[in-house]
């Protein structure tokens, strides 16, 4: 159990979530991010969670290994390890549901890879 150590841990929950944050909401203009779209499910929370969700949503897309390797340093610079462990192992979680239901052949091998990351 990898967030099992952290069961009673407090986490942030001062900061806007976006809650299903991926590539295709994010809107750019010259390289810089002009919006963010589909919005109903933010609330409030640690917003590590969408950082980790937008790097999961690029290693299925394949994005560039660096673009990636920056978003992890970025939240484990920014959050404690608590919090990013908490919010990848999540996401693993919420993935390898969705995947069991759409692709799952490649999805599994992926997650531990990218749990190893952290």
């Amino acid at each position: 159990m990898l967030a099992g150590p952290y069961e009673s841990a407090a986490l942030p929950d001062d900061e806007m979530v976006h809650c299903d944050l991926s590539l295709s909401n994010i809107l750019f203009r010259d390289g810089k991010v002009t919006g963010v779209v589909d919005i109903d499910a933010t609330g409030r929370g640690c917003a590590v969670y969408d950082l980790l969700k937008v790097a999961l949503n690029g290693l299925t897309r394949h994005a560039e290994p660096d673009a990636l390797a920056l978003l992890h340093e970025y939240a484990l610079d920014t959050y404690e390890r608590t919090a990013v462990t908490i919010a990848a192992t999540c996401l693993v979680v919420e993935g390898l549901a969705w995947g069991s239901a759409h692709r799952s052949d490649e999805l599994g091998i992926m997650y531990r890879t990218w749990l190893r990351s952290f």
